[in-house]
């Protein structure tokens, strides 16, 4: 009985945890993303890490230069070194779900300043003022009509 590298089985291999829509922290489907010479590479960097073989050996192996072998190594060590660093807890924020909730506080903002308008009135009319007097027609103020151009000077 032969057994296969992981590096030579085909994708289509990888059962149940791919269909079910979650990921498998590793095992037969453990690479399947990438292609055969990415995987061919990386067995031949653990072998190098674990002792297995020189990194002489292992560019042989690969078909590439010794330089080139360990440009490799380091590119994989840093994504290594990536993979293992820490990252923040929980659902990170994006830019639409920043903007979204921006505007649902503006919105609220909006919200609460109609209704201190309200109280500001209801307290002027429970005391007798009377309310400050609109202009017939707003002036026009550059094509838009800004807050400070409908108050009228006392």
């Amino acid at each position: 009985m032969s057994v296969t590298p992981l590096v030579d089985r085909p994708a289509d291999h990888a059962v149940g945890a791919r269909r079910r829509g979650h990921r498998s922290p590793g095992g037969a489907t453990l690479g399947q993303d990438a292609g055969r010479d990415a995987r061919r590479q990386a067995a031949a960097i653990l072998e190098v890490l674990a002792g297995v073989r020189t990194p002489t050996e292992a560019a042989e192996a690969l078909g590439m230069s010794l330089p080139r072998y360990y440009q490799v190594e380091s590119g994989a060590l840093r994504g290594l070194v990536a993979a293992c660093a820490p990252r923040p807890k929980g659902r990170q924020r994006s830019v639409e779900s920043a903007v979204a909730a921006l505007q649902r506080e503006i919105e609220r903002w909006r919200r609460e300043a109609a209704r201190q308008q309200a109280l500001a009135r209801a307290a002027q009319r429970a005391v007798g003022l009377s309310p400050p007097a609109r202009w017939a027609s707003p002036p026009r103020c550059g094509g838009r009509t800004p807050l400070w151009c409908h108050r009228q000077e006392t």
